[in-house]
């Protein structure tokens, strides 16, 4: 039969025998301190009777002098662990409460009963309590079956609740109960199982002592006439005293036995509530069909409760870690970014000078110099660290971006041919679209390098060939996502780009750092460790949110979400012919603080037949702008300048001369304005490093006196698959705008 039961249930167990609390000896006493110094006792004379020994045996000033004292010689050796703890807590200023043996003077062995208090004094502290013989009650308990001990139950429930309230682990909440249903109940078998959605997940098993590791548990739809169900339906503990019928005729696992003599009972089923919403359910297994009665149902109803609180506890700590964990990693990233976009600015400004001047030495020598091809080596590695800062500035979000309103089906669809020829044919590769995608606003160029990266880690992650899946699909980010993802994105309509491998996976320690600069799993030599990391830069910049899921022998799928927009996708305007250059003899401002790439600029500028007025700074800037008579037809300038920035002061030359051209210029920009897209606000930049002849296509592109060629690279428009994908894993985002 299933007996439900709660604290105040009609069934009646076996009968208590009664106690007699009026033959037990009781003893009060007080212990005085002065600092950690034990100084004066006092007892009522039922100490004598208690111990064996007159009161003025325990008046030494060492009697309670831990551990040596006379005293604490009387305890049990087997209980002295135990007696130890509760002093160290009566030291603290808590209350103790202990049962535990001592041995009298005549040698009998007597269990005893004490609560002791601390009293704070002017001169120090005082212990005061009661002593009490339990003996009897304990014989009792120990000699008649069905004896239930209440005392001993409510002293282990406090323990547990205890235990709970410093438990930061589920671990250590389901150990905690399992000690006290084995000290509180006749159980030899503990399970706790989870119920979402109507479906029960065993999390934790104890068989006779020995627990198993369920982290794979499977999870099982609730049967409507199993006492789990009836427990979690009705929120009251369940009795089966047939249980092994049940067993016996259902499909059922068993979890630590197999031998039919070990075939638990008798159980009893708990539900776990919390706030009325149940939480699961623990099952605790007898080998007797009776062993469990109201009592127990009594206990461990409440050590349910207490289990419920405790894991709702470990389960909002956990989440306010993770939240931490997340915080402390942006904020790791973030600085990272602003040292590697520093560092990147002023790389980029030598950078500059180097490649520069490298060009206008090439372009002086004779066709058959030997110096021709030493200066051939220095504009070469000058691109490949112009490469790399780059990349650094895709991590730290410092990239002038040109956003596009873009379909991603047809991104993909464009690179599809470079990416199956880059994977081999070893790997398949698989496009999931959905057709009612909708449309992102993004840097076009950015999206293709993520796409790139993200496939070539995908292929070294698979060196015996697999499967690469690209997915898009319209999703709704709630605002539980991005609080517990990502606070800084906003709750809405996002389009969702996946890249997934069957490759061989990342371990957890790999997935804390795979977005880090230079972090590599690669042997020295095959990557830097910068790939993941502009896949990241671009992500953030665009407004977006990058997850990753990966295990070890599992595979890697990593999940991006842009924001969607209302708008149509942007069209490319075709390539401008070239035109034969002309001569010229326009004027220029130039402004720029370092001295190295002004003085570049301007060779370059006035090598090509331009007038140029030069400034160190913004301020210098506006008095020749102010003091020069004639016209001025552009101003190019650097973002980044003290005192004024190149904003300001385009802003200020602007309102001088509406008429003005104007060309900035950066390693990097902290401009809003720019960084946010400088097609949107019909601005022209050239990014830094850059070449003399990029330089001068792009000031005649501006001021019209000649046009050399298309002044912005279009995306796909002339350009073979394969070798396009080459392009992007080789030199990312090095164009010019």
């Amino acid at each position: 039969m299933r007996v439900p039961l709660d604290e105040r249930g009609a069934q009646s167990s076996k009968p208590i025998a009664a106690r007699d609390d009026s033959t037990a000896l009781t003893c009060l006493f007080s212990v005085k301190f002065v600092g950690r110094q034990p100084c004066d006792f006092s007892c009522s004379t039922a100490i004598e009777q208690l111990t064996g020994y007159a009161p003025e045996r325990f008046c030494d000033q060492d009697t309670f002098a831990w551990p040596n004292g006379f005293w604490f010689q009387l305890v049990h050796a087997d209980d002295r662990d135990a007696y130890g703890k509760a002093w160290a807590e009566l030291q603290r200023g808590q209350e103790a409460q202990l049962e535990y043996r001592i041995q009298r003077a005549d040698g009998e062995i007597r269990w005893m009963s004490s609560q002791v208090l601390r009293l704070h004094q002017a001169d120090g502290f005082s212990f005061a309590g009661v002593l009490t013989d339990i003996t009897a009650r304990r014989q009792i308990v120990a000699t008649t079956p069905g004896v239930f001990d209440h005392e001993a139950a409510c002293s282990q429930l406090a323990d547990l609740a205890q235990t709970f309230c410093k438990a930061r682990d589920l671990a250590t909440v389901y150990r905690g109960l399992r000690d006290f249903a084995f000290a509180a109940t006749p159980c030899f078998n503990i399970s706790v199982s989870l119920v979402e959605n109507q479906a029960r997940t065993l999390v934790y098993a104890c068989c006779d002592g020995q627990e198993f590791d369920l982290l794979h548990a499977p999870s099982h739809l609730l049967n409507e006439s199993s006492p789990h169900a009836q427990a979690i339906a009705t929120g009251q503990v369940v009795i089966a005293d047939d249980r092994h019928h049940a067993v016996a005729a259902s499909n059922v696992i068993l979890v630590g036995f197999n031998v039919a003599s070990q075939m638990p009972r008798g159980s009893l089923i708990a539900p776990m509530l919390a706030q009325g919403r149940a939480l699961g359910s623990i099952e605790i297994q007898a080998l007797e069909s009776t062993a469990f009665h109201q009592e127990h149902a009594t206990v461990m109803r409440m050590a349910a409760s207490l289990t419920a609180a405790a894991i709702e506890n470990v389960h909002w700590m956990e989440h306010e870690r993770a939240h931490q964990e997340q915080l402390r990693q942006l904020q790791k990233m973030e600085a990272v970014g602003r040292l590697a976009g520093g560092v990147a600015h002023d790389f980029n400004n030598m950078l500059t000078a180097i490649m520069g001047y490298s060009q206008l030495i090439q372009t002086r020598l004779e066709a058959t110099s030997p110096l021709r091809h030493e200066v051939g080596e220095i504009q070469k590695a000058g691109q490949r660290a112009a490469s790399l800062t780059s990349q650094l500035l895709a991590f730290s979000r410092k990239q002038v971006l040109q956003p596009k309103v873009l379909d991603l089906n047809a991104v993909v669809a464009d690179l599809r041919a470079g990416l199956q020829r880059m994977l081999g044919p070893g790997i398949d590769l698989i496009s999931c679209s959905d057709p009612r995608l909708g449309r992102v606003k993004a840097d076009p160029m950015q999206i293709e390098q993520l796409i790139a990266n993200l496939a070539s880690n995908a292929r070294d992650a698979m060196p015996e060939g697999g499967k690469l899946t690209i997915e898009t699909a319209n999703v709704q980010l709630d605002e539980a996502y991005t609080r517990r993802c990502n606070p800084g994105l906003k709750a809405g309509s996002y389009i969702m780009l996946a890249v997934s491998d069957t490759g061989s996976g990342m371990d957890e320690a790999t997935r804390a750092h795979n977005f880090e600069p230079f972090f590599t799993t690669k042997v020295r030599g095959k990557g830097m460790g910068m790939g993941l990391s502009i896949v990241y830069g671009i992500v953030t910049q665009s407004g977006g949110d990058i997850r990753v899921d990966s295990e070890i022998g599992h595979g890697t799928s990593f999940k991006i979400y842009l924001p969607c927009v209302e708008e149509c996708p942007t069209v490319a305007s075709a390539a401008r012919a070239h035109q034969q250059s002309v001569p010229v003899s326009e004027t220029i401002l130039l402004a720029e603080d370092e001295e190295v790439v002004r003085s570049m600029v301007r060779e370059i500028l006035k090598l090509n037949g331009y007038q140029v007025l030069e400034a160190v700074n913004g301020q210098e800037a506006l008095q020749i702008c102010k003091r020069h008579t004639g016209p001025i037809h552009l101003l190019l300038t650097d973002v980044v300048m003290p005192q004024m920035s190149g904003s300001e002061l385009a802003r200020h030359v602007s309102g001088m001369r509406p008429a003005i051209h104007i060309l900035f210029m950066s390693g990097y920009t902290d401009d809003a304005l720019v960084r946010d897209g400088v097609q949107d606000a019909g601005l022209a930049f050239i990014q830094k490093p850059f070449t003399p002849d990029a330089l001068t296509h792009k000031v005649r592109d501006l001021i019209g006196a000649s046009v050399s060629g298309p002044s912005e690279r279009l995306p796909n428009t002339g350009h073979d698959a394969p070798s396009r994908i080459a392009e992007l894993l080789i030199n990312p985002c090095d164009r010019i705008h």
